[in-house]
C-alpha cells in the first residue's frame, strides 16, 4: 500500500537522501560542465585568433593510426582504450582555404567546423555524502570570421557525468549511482582588434536528464537544464621589442543547473555557480652588448569560484630572471609561492640551471646543471584551469640534474654520445646513451638505465627510431 506508514517513511526517506545527493554533487558537476564549455570554445578562439586555416585531427593525443594504435597498445589487449579519457587528448579542425599569415588573422575567412573533447576526474563530499567519478564530453561547433576582427560561431555540446556515491545518514549506509547527461547550444563571439588580443562572449542552454540508482530505492529519473553566459579578455597592455611587456588574461562566468524534479523520489534542486580568473604575466627584454639577452619575468594569478558548493580562492605569484650570453653560457632562476588559498596549506619553491651549448649546429661540448627546492616552476596556469587545491597535490622533493653531451660531426649526421644524472629524494637515475640525428627525417638512439630508489633498481636498455617520410 503507498499510503501505508512503511511507504511514507520509506518514501520520505528517499526524498531527503536524493536531495542531499544532488546538492552536494551537482554543483561541482555544473561547474565542470561549465568550465568545458568555456574552454573549448577559448581553445577554438586561440586557434582562430592565430590565423591557421587547414585540417587537422587528433585522437587520443595521436595524429595518425599508427601512433594511436601504439601509445594503447596495452589497453587494446586488456578489452580496450577507455574511450572517455581519449576524449581529453581528442580534437579536430576542417577549414575552406589554407592558413593564412598572421596579418590576414583580421580579414574574411571560409568557414571552420571544429571540436574538442574533454575528460575529467571529479570527487569530493559534504555533510553525509561521499562521491567519486568522471566527467566525458564532446564540443563541436562551426564558425566564420566576417570582417574587422570578428569572429563568429555556434557550438553544440555533450556532457556526461557517472558518479559512485556513498550517503552515511540516520538510515544507515546506503551506495549508489548517479548520473548527469546534459546536451547544449552555445552561440559564441569573438572580437580581435590586434595580435593577441580579443574580447570574447558565449551564452549557452542544455537540456539532459539526472538519473540516480542505489540499494535502498529503483531508479528515478527527472529532466534538467542548464544556462550559461561566460565572457572574458586577452590583451597586451604594454609592449614593444626590446623593452616592458604586460599581458592580462580575465575571464568569468555564471551558470544555473537545475533539476526540475519528477513528482516522486527527486526534488527540484538548482545549482548556481559562478567563476573569476585573472592572469598577469610581465617581463622584460634587455639585449645585451655581447649580444646576449637578459630576461627578468613575473607572474601573478588569482581565481575565485563562487555559489553553491565548495568555494575558495587562491592567488600566485611568480618570477624568473633568464640569461643568454654570446658564449654559449646560459642561466636561468625562478620562484614561486602560493601566496592566499582558503585553507592551511603552504607551498613554495625555487629552483636554477646554469648550461653551456656550442652553438646552433650542436657540434662540441654541451653541459647542463640544475636544482630545485620545493615546486619552482609556475603554478599560475594549474591554477586557472584546476584551482587552488590542486597545487598542493605536486611532488616537491629536492632534485638535482646533471647532463654532459658531446656533438659530432658523422657522415652528414650528427652523433651524440650523453650522460645523464637525476637525483630526487632517495631515488637516483643515471642514463647513458649515444643518439644519431640524420636532418629532421631520421634518428637513432641507444639508451641504458640504471635507477636506484627505496621501492625496488630498475635497468634497461632501449632502442628507438623515428622515421618521417
Amino acid at each position: 500500500d503507498r499510503f501505508s506508514p512503511f511507504a511514507v517513511g520509506r518514501l520520505a526517506s528517499e526524498m531527503t537522501r536524493f536531495k542531499e545527493v544532488n546538492e552536494v554533487i551537482l554543483p561541482e558537476l555544473a561547474r565542470a560542465m561549465a568550465g568545458s564549455v568555456v574552454d573549448a570554445v577559448t581553445g577554438r578562439l586561440d586557434r582562430a585568433g592565430s590565423g591557421f586555416y587547414g585540417t587537422e585531427a587528433t585522437v587520443g593525443g595521436q595524429t595518425s593510426i599508427t601512433g594511436l594504435v601504439m601509445a594503447n597498445a596495452e589497453s587494446i589487449e586488456d578489452g580496450g582504450p577507455d574511450w572517455r579519457r581519449m576524449l581529453a587528448d581528442t580534437s579536430f579542425t576542417v577549414s575552406e582555404g589554407a592558413e593564412l599569415p598572421a596579418s590576414a588573422a583580421y580579414g574574411e575567412g571560409g568557414l571552420t567546423m571544429w571540436g574538442a573533447g574533454d575528460y575529467r576526474s571529479l570527487s569530493g563530499g559534504g555533510g553525509s555524502v561521499e562521491w567519486d567519478g568522471e566527467m566525458a564530453g564532446f564540443h563541436m561547433g562551426v564558425d566564420r570570421r566576417i570582417g574587422d576582427g570578428l569572429v563568429a560561431g555556434l557550438s553544440l555540446s555533450w556532457m556526461e557525468g557517472t558518479f559512485d556515491y556513498v550517503h552515511a545518514g540516520s538510515g544507515g549506509r546506503v551506495e549508489g549511482e548517479h548520473e548527469t547527461v546534459t546536451r547544449g547550444v552555445h552561440p559564441y563571439f569573438s572580437w580581435s582588434w590586434a595580435p593577441g588580443s580579443r574580447a570574447w562572449t558565449l551564452f549557452g542552454y542544455g537540456a539532459g536528464e539526472v538519473e540516480i540508482r542505489d540499494d535502498e530505492a529503483e531508479d528515478e529519473k527527472s529532466d534538467s537544464s542548464m544556462k550559461l553566459m561566460a565572457s572574458g579578455v586577452e590583451t597586451r597592455v604594454l609592449g614593444a621589442e626590446d623593452s616592458f611587456a604586460l599581458d592580462v588574461k580575465a575571464e568569468g562566468w555564471m551558470s544555473v543547473f537545475e533539476v526540475e524534479g519528477n513528482g516522486n523520489s527527486i526534488e527540484a534542486v538548482e545549482a548556481d555557480t559562478s567563476r573569476l580568473r585573472v592572469a598577469l604575466d610581465a617581463s622584460y627584454v634587455r639585449r645585451l652588448s655581447g649580444g646576449g639577452v637578459l630576461v627578468p619575468s613575473v607572474e601573478l594569478g588569482a581565481r575565485r569560484d563562487s555559489g553553491d558548493g565548495e568555494t575558495g580562492f587562491g592567488l600566485e605569484a611568480g618570477g624568473g630572471l633568464r640569461a643568454s650570453l654570446a658564449s654559449g653560457l646560459g642561466f636561468e632562476a625562478r620562484g614561486r609561492a602560493l601566496l592566499a588559498h582558503e585553507g592551511e596549506m603552504e607551498e613554495w619553491g625555487a629552483s636554477g640551471s646554469v648550461s653551456y651549448s656550442p652553438g646552433a649546429d650542436r657540434e662540441g661540448l654541451s653541459l647542463a646543471v640544475g636544482a630545485s627546492r620545493g615546486v619552482g616552476e609556475s603554478g599560475v596556469r594549474k591554477l586557472w584551469t584546476e584551482g587552488a587545491a590542486s597545487l598542493s597535490q605536486r611532488v616537491s622533493a629536492p632534485r638535482v640534474n646533471a647532463e654532459a653531451s658531446y656533438g659530432v660531426d658523422a657522415g652528414g649526421g650528427l652523433l651524440v654520445p650523453y650522460g645523464v644524472m637525476e637525483r630526487s629524494g632517495d631515488s637516483n637515475r643515471y642514463r647513458m646513451g649515444t643518439s644519431y640525428e640524420l636532418g629532421s627525417s631520421f634518428s637513432l638512439d641507444l639508451e641504458g638505465l640504471s635507477a636506484a630508489s627505496s621501492d625496488r633498481p630498475e635497468r634497461s636498455l632501449t632502442l628507438r627510431g623515428r622515421l618521417i617520410f
